[in-house]
């Protein structure tokens, strides 16, 4: 299965990434995030397990009642693909340009930023 990479939500210099399959990043792994000309480097330092379920159930629990049917037959058919995501904390550590390293960021990447694991 191939790595998939999300960006969730970027605080400060810290950022989530939702991922699958769970192997695919570790604690310590870098990422690299491409946002047009913008790449950037961060560092995985906390990975969470689980949660996700509950969480998306939280949120169908907010829905109207119709809606909320309707999320929870999809969540159930689709259980085992949830069990499958996990959420990165990252630490940014600075920007690639031209091949070369520079600590720290002038902006944050855009929620549509695609993300890989370095190697």
């Amino acid at each position: 299965m191939d790595s998939s990479f999300r960006l969730l939500s970027k605080t400060g210099d810290e950022l989530a990434l939702l991922f699958s399959p769970p192997g695919a990043l570790k604690v310590g792994d870098c990422v690299r995030i491409y946002d047009g000309e913008l790449e950037i480097a961060a560092q995985a330092y906390d990975l969470r397990y689980g949660g996700l379920r509950k969480a998306i159930g939280e949120v169908i629990s907010r829905l109207s009642s119709p809606d909320a049917k309707l999320a929870a037959e999809l969540v159930a058919k689709h259980a085992q693909e949830f069990s499958e995501f996990r959420v990165a904390k990252c630490k940014i550590r600075g920007t690639i340009e031209n091949g070369r390293f520079t600590p720290g960021l002038l902006r944050l990447p855009s929620s549509q930023a695609r993300t890989e694991r370095m190697t």
